[in-house]
């Protein structure tokens, strides 16, 4: 049976297995608790190598003074849930998510099944891109027709024009989702990344995760 590890420390409380136990309803998995304390990677390479292939999703949560998301998210290439340290995050169930793309197609593929699955639980998907000052299209000079343009142009190329609506902004994008996620009232936001955390990378992505009120999904591009 599928399963889905909820890694918690061992006097931390947190959201981490209700948002678990919320996955694994989704991904029909069951729900394994996992505890570390101060050997996080041999707890977590014997809790992966006892459930094989069973794993699709590892839960952790996220806290400012602790660096646990981030070894278990570069140590594995994996599906990682990251639960924020928000307090009164209670949701019992997933509504809405926000499927941030940047318009390449091993970001859209990275998502693909995960928000395929969302649909058919009958969840609703945003899809955001946002544009630099490099990336604002010329014929946005034309805002009469450029909008409807690049949403069809923007969907046939990343293969979402069946996930949901397209919504864009311009500038920096690490604010620009977390800052969607609140207004639109999203209870996920799904994330391709790279799992390299070097400077200069993945902005977006630890911008999301320390500062996102919803737990973020993080899916690794294939390499």
């Amino acid at each position: 049976m599928a399963q889905v590890l909820a890694v918690r420390r061992a006097l931390h409380v947190d959201d981490v297995e209700l948002a678990a136990r919320v996955l694994a309803d989704l991904l029909h998995a069951g729900v394994r608790p996992v505890v570390v304390d101060t050997e996080p990677d041999i707890v977590l390479d014997e809790a992966i190598r006892d459930a094989a292939d069973e794993v699709v999703l590892v839960v952790v949560g996220h806290s400012p003074d602790d660096d646990l998301c981030w070894q278990i998210a570069t140590a594995l290439d994996t599906a990682i849930l990251v639960v924020p340290d928000a307090p009164g995050w209670q949701r019992r169930f997933v509504s809405r998510a926000l499927v941030p793309l940047d318009g390449t197609i091993e970001s859209a593929a990275a998502v693909e099944h995960v928000v395929t699955l969302l649909a058919a639980a009958g969840i609703d998907t945003l899809v955001l891109h946002v544009f630099s000052d490099a990336t604002v299209p010329a014929m946005w000079d034309h805002p009469e027709h450029a909008e409807a343009v690049w949403r069809d142009e923007f969907a046939a190329r990343s293969g979402a024009s069946h996930w949901g609506p397209v919504r864009w902004r311009s500038g920096d994008a690490a604010e620009s989702v977390v800052d969607v996620a609140a207004d639109e009232g999203t209870d996920l936001i799904v994330l391709a990344w790279a799992r390299n955390l070097g400077e200069g990378r993945s902005e977006t992505v630890r911008h999301t995760v320390e500062h996102a009120r919803v737990p973020v999904l993080l899916l690794p591009v294939s390499s």
